[in-house]
């Protein structure tokens, strides 16, 4: 299953928190840096193949920001690392986590 995330942010600063950590971001480019995001799918694309349809949804990122703060950033990795858990089995992350 394939699952699509349009390129295009919230324009309005109260719904896109990046521009935040746009400096780390830059001075930073290796580091990982949690979110937390809103989506809702915004088109569903359907292909015809001899296989049957493929059904592709992309979903737009409504609202967006980033995670700061120790504290924080260890509680949205557990939550992260938690739904990893149920989603595959696996316990940890599929990253080096640098965050």
């Amino acid at each position: 299953m394939t699952v699509k995330i349009a390129a295009k942010l919230p324009i309005t600063i109260t719904s896109n928190g990046l521009p935040l950590i746009e400096q780390q971001l830059i001075d930073e480019p290796g580091e990982n840096h949690f979110v937390i995001a809103i989506i809702r799918t915004k088109t569903i694309t359907t292909t015809p193949s001899e296989d049957g349809d493929e059904v592709v949804p992309t979903a737009a990122i409504l609202h967006i920001e980033p995670i700061t703060g120790a504290g924080s950033i260890i509680t949205a990795r557990e939550i992260l690392l938690e739904a990893h858990n149920v989603r595959t089995g696996q316990h940890t992350l599929p990253f080096d986590d640098n965050a």
